[in-house]
């Protein structure tokens, strides 16, 4: 953890307060999930990701349209209730989702999708709306920003 930025530190340190062990990791593996999920689908993923508005996304993938997916992890119902910025994610991407690890009524939020994890992957069980948030330089910045964060998880493994 030390060897991520301090506001990334931090907020990984809040998580740890607010999660039970076990919480945390079945949010690592519903994270693993979504990563696969991603590629699965034609998209160059990663996790664990800062945004230009300093937020940290734990899934964030595009394909080679420069079409882009955030997905957003759960693994309690506090969490998921208490989480108060995901809705400034949905300025960098074109669909959004939440992957929980209990049932909700999806009804209560309009504005993401859903998934749940069916056997090793996952399904679809609201579809995201689209957003089209990001210009074409902003959308070309944002996927040069992951190409390079997964460049430094390649050469120094973090």
């Amino acid at each position: 953890m030390k060897k991520t930025s301090p506001k990334s530190f931090y907020e990984k340190v809040v998580v740890s307060d607010t999660l039970s062990e076990q919480e945390i990791k079945r949010h690592g593996e519903l994270q693993d999930k979504g990563m696969k999920w991603l590629f699965n689908k034609g998209y160059i993923a990663i996790s664990e990701f800062t945004l230009p508005n300093g937020k940290r996304v734990d899934c964030i993938g595009y394909n080679k349209n420069g079409h882009i997916i955030i997905i957003e992890v759960k693994a309690s119902i506090a969490d998921f209730r208490q989480d108060q910025k995901w809705e400034t994610y949905l300025n960098y991407c074109n669909e959004f989702y939440f992957l929980l690890d209990f049932p909700i009524k999806y009804e209560e939020v309009n504005e993401t999708g859903f998934l749940i994890e069916n056997k090793s992957s996952l399904e679809v069980i609201k579809e995201s709306p689209m957003y089209n948030n990001l210009n074409s330089s902003d959308k070309m910045n944002l996927m040069y920003s992951i190409n390079k964060n997964l460049s430094r998880k390649y050469i120094f493994g973090y």
